[in-house]
Parts: C-alpha cells; sequence; structure tokens
C-alpha cells in the first residue's frame, strides 16, 4: 500500500482497469501506429484520386466535345447532355471524396489513441465518424458505383500509455466489420474508376498528340518551338506507363481490409501495412507523372 503521502491519484477503478488491460497484446503501440498511418495515407491518396479523376472526367468530355466539334458544329443540346453526365460523374466522386476524408480523420484519432495522445472525446468523436462514414458509405453504394455502426466506446481516460493502445486495439476490432464493408465499397468504385480514369487519360493524350505534337510537325512551317515540343512529347510518353499505378487504389483498399480481418483474429499482418504504404506511394507517384497532383495534396 503507499504511504498516504504518496496516494496514486487515480480512482482504485480505474488503476484495477488499466492493469487488467496490460496484456502482452498491449505492451506495443508500435504496430497499432502503423496501421492507423496506413489508414489515414490510403484514405489521404484516394481523396487526391477523386481529385484528380473529377478533373480528368471534365477534361475527357471536353476534348470529346472539341473533337466531335471539329468534325460537325456541336449544337447547345449536346452540351447540355455531356454537362447533365458529368455533373452526374463529379457528384459520385464528391461522395467517394467525402467517404475517404471521413475514414482519414478515423484512421488519425485511431493513431492518437494508439500514441496515448487521446482526450476524453476522442471515442465519441470516433463513434460519429464511424456513424457518418456508413451514411457516406451508404449514399457511394446508392449510386450503384461500387447495418448500423456499433455504440461508441465509453469516454476515454487519459494518462496511462499503454491504455491508450489497448483502446486503439479494442476500436479497430469492435470497428473491424463496418470498416471492411466501407474499404470493399471503395475497392469496388476504385475499381470502375481506375477504368474511367485511363479512359479518359487515353482520350486526353491522344487529342493533346495531336495537337502539341503531330499537328505542329506536319504544318508545313518548321515547328515555332522546337523545346517546347520535345517536351511536350516527352511528357505525353511518359504519362501513358504511369497510368498503370492507377490500379494500386483498389490493391491498398484490398490489402487494408486484409489487416483488419488478421487484427479482428488476434494479430496484424505487418507485410500487408507494407503493401499498403507501397501502394498509396505509387498512387501519389502516377498522379504526378500524369500532372494530376494539386499542390498540397498528399
Amino acid at each position: 500500500m503507499l504511504p498516504p503521502t504518496h496516494r496514486s491519484p487515480w480512482p482504485a477503478a480505474v488503476i484495477v482497469v488499466v492493469a487488467a488491460l496490460a496484456t502482452p497484446a498491449c505492451t506495443s503501440s508500435a504496430p497499432y501506429r502503423r496501421l492507423a498511418e496506413a489508414g489515414a495515407a490510403y484514405a489521404g491518396a484516394v481523396g487526391s484520386l477523386s481529385t484528380a479523376a473529377a478533373t480528368l472526367a471534365v477534361d475527357g468530355s471536353s476534348a470529346r466535345l472539341l473533337q466531335d466539334d471539329a468534325l460537325a458544329n456541336v449544337d447547345l443540346q449536346t452540351l447540355r447532355r455531356f454537362d447533365e453526365e458529368d455533373s452526374h460523374r463529379l457528384a459520385v466522386l464528391a461522395r467517394l471524396a467525402t467517404h475517404a476524408r471521413l475514414m482519414r480523420r478515423y484512421f488519425s484519432l485511431v493513431g492518437d489513441l494508439a500514441a496515448g495522445r487521446a482526450g476524453r472525446t476522442t471515442a465519441t468523436a470516433l463513434g460519429r465518424l464511424a456513424a457518418a462514414l456508413d451514411t457516406a458509405g451508404e449514399a457511394l453504394r446508392r449510386t450503384g458505383a461500387g447495418a448500423g455502426v456499433a455504440a461508441a466506446v465509453g469516454p476515454v481516460q487519459t494518462g496511462a500509455g499503454f491504455y491508450g493502445r489497448c483502446l486503439a486495439r479494442k476500436e479497430l476490432t469492435a470497428r473491424a466489420g463496418t470498416l471492411r464493408r466501407e474499404l470493399a465499397t471503395q475497392t469496388d468504385v476504385l475499381a470502375a474508376l481506375e477504368q474511367s480514369m485511363r479512359r479518359d487519360a487515353e482520350l486526353l493524350a491522344a487529342v493533346r498528340r495531336q495537337w502539341l505534337v503531330v499537328d505542329p510537325l506536319l504544318a508545313e512551317a518548321p515547328v515555332a518551338d522546337p523545346e517546347r515540343w520535345m517536351a511536350d512529347r516527352r511528357a505525353l510518353l511518359d504519362a501513358a506507363p504511369a497510368l498503370d499505378e492507377l490500379a494500386a487504389a483498389a490493391r491498398a483498399a484490398a490489402s487494408l481490409a486484409t489487416a483488419l480481418e488478421t487484427l479482428a483474429g488476434g494479430r496484424l499482418d505487418l507485410a500487408r501495412l507494407d503493401e499498403v504504404v507501397t501502394d498509396v506511394e505509387a498512387i501519389g507517384a502516377a498522379l504526378d507523372a500524369a500532372g494530376l497532383r494539386r499542390e498540397g495534396q498528399p
């Protein structure tokens, strides 16, 4: 028993709970931090991808309009039809961006739990985020592009680092079913998105090659700016192989879902998390090579 002058500031009940939670499964926070970081990085990449897809969608349809207009003057009705189709695609992509933003925030908060940085409102915030993620997922599923959420755990106590690690494990295990469902939704959407982005990018590349490379070279007059012509030709050739990496998004979602499934079974598949990080880096490289990532995006 502690001497009266050194009495613990924690209530006895809290000390008992913390001691009970200090199991071998909770002795290291590193795996849970890695999972949270991988999840947040993946969700950030999906957000960047959705923004890039929106740009490609509009630019691709604009290129088609310009191609058609070169053959026969496009009428206002055709333009309105393209506008309606683009508006629908942008709405779906906005839902995906919202879904990804919520998922990124969720994993960031789980990372706070694992690192012992949680505040008293963290558990409530996680519950609300999980509910919002479920709602956003339903909106995505209703689009054809690709259950209730468990109640939030009680308020988080602060002060004990290993308690936070156990809470991170408890949170991820409790939400494993919800997260797998939302990742499955994203996997379906991302697989379809990869195909549409590839088509849009290939169309844009063909149109730009015609405008920037073929037409100036075949014109009777010499190319006005040879250095610019060479740079345009090189950029178009470099962007084509990078598009293959757009498939990395669906792979990352599947790897993250598998890692969560093994966690629910009592262990963490760190090799899967490494695959997630590798695929996230590939997505960023692909967007950079294609000139599709905005400044400040992850």
